[in-house]
């Protein structure tokens, strides 16, 4: 079977050996998600799982209609293992926490993409509030980025984005994609506030970070990251954000 990485790729240049890359499956019902989306949805489940779902059957479904289908299997998922450990007198998120955070992760995205936003902020704060590490920001700055598609609370977001910037890159450093998205996340904040003064000073930093990948572990991302970022920028200006402001 053919697998697709974060860089779209299933040749010899994937990049393996990183924490956070995942092999989705070349299937036609997994094709038409993206790669961040069905990683994200895939690691909730077991192979036997997944397995035993029959997704093949739906493989013609749109995709609002896969969405449909994973956020009914991941709710029906998360109420048996709740009521499998309530019967011990403990909680899921207690009992294996790797689990009760990688479905509630995926069932931020399902609420999402079915139109339960409000579910989805609750289980995104329930993940914040939940870490067992409270240095480990990941939570934090999914949260950033879920507001800022979704919300108008660009404050909220560009706030929980800067909280995160440091742990970001003590830990992988600041020519990382994590701290490339982490810089995104502050930009559109500024864009979409009619700041371009700030959102251009903080492009000018996102494009520096990508040239920096090259002489990094991480130079499999940069031609990726690149064109990523170009869209994105060209994107922003479209909406119609171009025009400096005279906010400082």
């Amino acid at each position: 079977m053919a697998f697709r990485y974060s860089t779209g790729t299933s040749d010899s240049a994937k990049p393996t050996s990183f924490a956070w890359e995942f092999a989705v499956p070349v299937t036609p019902f997994w094709d038409s998600f993206s790669w961040k989306y069905a990683k994200c949805i895939l690691k909730a489940f077991t192979a036997l799982e997944i397995q035993n779902l029959h997704l093949e059957q739906y493989k013609n479904e749109s995709e609002t209609r896969k969405f449909d289908l994973m956020d009914k299997f991941l709710e029906e998922k998360l109420a048996l293992e709740e009521a499998r450990y309530l019967a011990y007198g403990t909680t899921l998120q207690t009992a294996d926490y790797d689990l009760w955070n990688k479905v509630l992760l995926a069932i931020t995205l399902t609420s999402t993409e079915t139109g339960h936003l409000e579910r989805a902020e609750k289980a995104h704060r329930s993940l914040i509030d939940g870490r067992t590490d409270l240095q480990d920001m990941t939570s934090i700055n999914n949260f950033a980025s879920w507001l800022i598609h979704h919300t108008t609370k660009y404050d909220d977001a560009r706030g929980f984005a800067i909280q995160s910037q440091n742990w970001i890159e003590k830990k992988l450093g600041r020519s990382s994609p994590q701290s490339i998205g982490n810089r995104k996340i502050i930009a559109e904040t500024y864009w979409k506030e009619n700041n371009s003064i700030k959102a251009n000073e903080t492009t000018v930093e996102i494009f520096e970070c990508i040239d920096g990948l090259r002489d990094t572990r991480f130079a499999v991302y940069e031609e990726s990251e690149r064109e990523e970022a170009k869209e994105w920028e060209k994107k922003l200006k479209e909406e119609g954000n171009e025009e400096p402001s005279s906010v400082a």
